[in-house]
């Protein structure tokens, strides 16, 4: 099941996005969780979450996927 990334820890803004995949590289290699993905092809490719229950996970480290993403399409909900 993929949906929108968007929680209360992180606002994602597929427009800002040049997919990069930092922010999938971090969870799987600095988390050690397959959460985030790349779905479809081309134009329509956006990056995606594979879970529906996200508050399973490392809630305090989400904060810092913001922090990596060069373009700020990746930003801390306030």
């Amino acid at each position: 099941v993929f949906k929108d990334f968007n929680n209360f820890f992180i606002k994602f803004k597929m427009t800002r996005c040049i997919h990069c995949t930092r922010c999938i590289r971090f969870f799987n290699e600095i988390l050690d969780i397959n959460l985030l993905g790349l779905i479809n092809r081309g134009f329509s490719m956006k990056i995606s979450y594979f879970t529906e229950n996200l508050y399973q996970y490392k809630a305090n480290a989400f904060g810092n996927v913001a922090d990596i993403c060069p373009v700020g399409a990746l930003t801390l909900a306030n």
